[in-house]
């Protein structure tokens, strides 16, 4: 025998609400990494041209 779902609506709206924020914090950090990822250094062993010296 199943017993009947006793949550309220706030509750359930609140959980799709947390799943949906959950979703978007993900996506922007896997974008943030990406971005990271791909920016040339300025400066550096890695830097290849128009490079900051350190003073």
């Amino acid at each position: 025998m199943t017993q009947p779902n006793h949550e309220p609506k706030e509750v359930k709206s609140f959980f799709h609400f947390s799943f949906y924020i959950a979703l978007l914090i993900t996506l922007l950090t896997i974008v943030t990494f990406v971005i990271a990822i791909l920016t040339p250094p300025l400066s550096g062993p890695f830097c290849q041209e128009g490079c900051y010296q350190y003073p």
